[in-house]
This record gives C-alpha cells, sequence and structure tokens, in this order.
C-alpha cells in the first residue's frame, strides 16, 4: 500500500490555490476601484473640450477627435447622473458641442 500523495494530487492542490489567488486578486480590484467625483470629470472634460476648441479652425468643431476610452469609463457615467447631456467613446468634438439641435457636453459644461 502506497502512503505517497500522487503528483496529480499535487498538482491539482496547486492549480486550484493558483485560481483562488486569481479570482482573490480580481475581486479585491474590481472593488477598490475609485469612482471620480463630478468635480474631477468635469475638470477632465473641460480639458478635452478646450482642445477640441481650440481645433476649431473657423469655428468648426473637428469631427476626427473623439473621447478618450478613459475618459468614457470614468466619467460618462457620473456625467449622465448629474444630468449632463451623455456621450459616448464615438462622440468627437463636434458632436460633444452640438447634439442635432441640442447643446453637446462641452456647450453644456460652458465651453462654445
Amino acid at each position: 500500500m502506497n502512503k505517497g500523495i500522487a503528483i496529480q494530487t499535487i498538482l491539482l492542490l496547486l492549480v486550484g490555490v493558483i485560481v483562488a489567488a486569481i479570482l482573490i486578486y480580481l475581486i479585491y480590484s474590481y472593488a477598490t476601484t475609485p469612482t471620480l467625483s463630478i468635480t474631477e470629470c468635469q475638470s477632465r472634460i473641460i480639458s478635452w473640450c478646450t482642445q477640441c476648441k481650440t481645433r476649431a479652425a473657423g469655428g468648426n468643431w473637428p469631427t476626427n477627435m473623439y473621447i478618450t476610452s478613459a475618459l468614457y469609463t470614468e466619467c460618462s457615467t457620473v456625467m449622465s447622473n448629474a444630468g449632463y447631456p451623455s456621450f459616448t467613446m464615438s462622440t468627437s468634438c463636434y458632436a460633444a458641442h452640438v447634439i442635432g439641435t441640442s447643446p453637446g457636453i462641452c456647450t453644456a459644461l460652458g465651453i462654445t
């Protein structure tokens, strides 16, 4: 009768510990991700809108400069919850200035 632990059992235990450690890390990092305040988001979006306005030659806001994915991820929900016009990652400077006949996020923040 063999009283030793099989190598297969040790490997399975090792894989289980690694998977558990990864899951704990992911849960912890997701739960502790800080949310930006409305003031921080306003500041970041105003900075982006100012760049758009600077590039607006002759009053034509660029259609080929878009909101960054980081800015969208960090601020879209915060700004929407605060009652500002919504925006997406495909929002260009032009769309941030005016959405059809409605003001875009830049106009709502006073950058015209």
